[in-house]
């Protein structure tokens, strides 16, 4: 079992989730999308600024292992799950369910009654055993590529 810590995003945090991001898509996603869509996807340059003042007005989680960020995950307004990366080297340890453990934690004592997002092919089995459902498969395009995903959601209780 790997010892994890859930703490909110800081600055400094920037280049390893990044890192992360780029890390899980190119490795763990390629399973799923083509050579074309993962580099759209997660390009070998990203516009820091720009993620920056996405996770600045979400409320964004890291996930430490052994006091390095091993992954991610954010809420943005009205319930909406922006993203969820975990790095290539620990899929499967369990970060990703602390990250949204931590995640409905504060959705519900926030009064949110539903979770929603846009889900890759790779994350979709993963939201499912949490309890997210398809609400529409969806043909979406970045940078030119496109991309397969899902539409899911949660009720929260």
């Amino acid at each position: 079992m790997v010892d994890i810590v859930v703490r909110h995003f800081e600055h400094s945090d920037l280049p390893a989730m990044l890192e992360t991001r780029r890390t899980s898509i190119r490795r763990i996603c390629a399973h799923d999308y083509d050579h074309d869509q993962i580099m759209a996807w997660a390009p070998d340059i990203d516009d820091v600024e720009a993620q920056a003042t996405r996770f600045a007005k979400t409320q964004t989680w890291v996930a430490l292992v052994n006091g390095n960020a091993a992954g991610f995950m954010n809420l943005a307004e009205g319930g909406y799950v922006d993203c969820l990366y975990v790095h290539a080297d620990h899929q499967r340890c369990g970060i990703a369910s602390a990250l949204l453990s931590m995640l409905e934690k504060t959705a519900r004592a926030q009064g949110v009654s539903r979770l929603y997002s846009e889900v890759s092919i790779t994350a979709r089995p993963f939201f499912e055993r949490q309890g997210f459902a398809v609400t529409t498969p969806q043909t979406v395009t970045v940078n030119g590529q496109q991309y397969l995903n899902f539409r899911m959601e949660k009720m929260l209780r």
